[in-house]
């Protein structure tokens, strides 16, 4: 296996935003081993898009390939078919409809360098002036996510070998929050999220994204994942008392010293009776660290 990094694009009626997500992807100061797209059966002109691209640039086969899906599989599936058409150590996912900053495959090698199995970074959303940031440490986004998906998916990237060894995929069940459901499998495995602290993608709003078309189902599946997540994560308490804790640990630090005896001693006995992989040991260590020290301690769990 290529020891580099991919680039794995899932299109679908992509035709008037290719050309400039593509522009950014070619632009990058460390370049892709290769990249492809998977074409969900699109109504539009968008594989003819793409080869006009490639043609213009002059690109061979070898850099882009365009596997066009014969039905609609929808977006778990298109990426999963991008995946295990990976032929390199790392792949990195793009949407069809966002800008990548320069030094987006630079700064992400080098977060795979350091050992990381799966890697994020800032996001920002030029047209609305949004900032999407989260916190560098592990163990906080793991928290996050029992609360709602806060990785950026538009800037993720993941190790290959890891992915197929530990059948990290995305879940077509859970389609419009597949992405949240993935990463939550990720910290439940023992994997946590390398933060890059820089804001290496440009989100692009337009009316036709899912998040606007089928917001009110993507609701319900995040929803869903979030409390199957919050039972994972703390099978010892009801997902009322688990959101509880959650908010105070990230929010309300000042409500420790409220938390009664009991709940307390309830969450620490939980924590020690369970068999977890690291990435939720590490979350667990956090919660202990918390729990047992003074707010104002240093907090040096990962």
């Amino acid at each position: 296996m290529d020891s580099g990094i991919s680039g794995i694009i899932s299109c679908y009626n992509s035709e008037a935003f290719i050309a400039n997500t593509l522009d950014s992807i070619f632009n990058q100061t460390t370049a892709l081993s290769s990249l492809i797209i998977v074409d969900d059966c699109s109504s539009d002109a968008t594989i003819d898009a793409v080869h006009r691209y490639v043609t213009a640039r002059g690109l061979d086969a070898g850099t882009v390939s365009v596997l066009p899906n014969r039905i609609n599989l929808g977006i778990s599936m298109s990426y999963n078919l991008g995946i295990m058409a990976c032929r390199t150590k790392y792949a990195m996912l793009f949407s069809h409809d966002d800008i990548s900053h320069p030094d987006r495959v630079k700064s992400t090698l080098n977060a795979f360098a350091e050992g990381a199995a799966i890697v994020c970074s800032y996001m920002d959303v030029p047209a609305s002036g949004q900032k999407i940031t989260l916190p560098e440490m592990p163990s906080l986004v793991a928290l996050g996510l029992a609360l709602g998906n806060v990785v950026p998916a538009p800037t993720v990237s993941l190790d290959v070998d890891i992915a197929r060894q530990n059948k990290l995929y995305f879940n077509p069940q859970n389609d419009y929050a597949e992405d949240y459901d993935l990463w939550c499998q990720y910290i439940l495995r023992g994997y946590s999220f390398h933060v890059v602290p820089e804001f290496l993608v440009a989100y692009t709003l337009h009316d036709q994204q899912a998040s606007v078309t089928r917001q009110a189902h993507q609701k319900l599946v995040a929803e869903r994942v979030r409390l199957q997540y919050l039972r994972s994560l703390f099978p010892f308490l009801q997902p009322e008392q688990s959101e509880v804790l959650v908010r105070i640990l990230l929010y309300e630090k000042h409500m420790l010293g409220h938390i009664s005896q009991s709940f307390n001693e309830a969450i620490l006995n939980g924590m020690e009776k369970q068999s977890v992989a690291p990435g939720v040991q590490s979350v667990y260590g956090y919660v202990r660290q918390m729990l047992t020290s003074p707010v104002s301690a240093p907090v040096t769990v990962q």
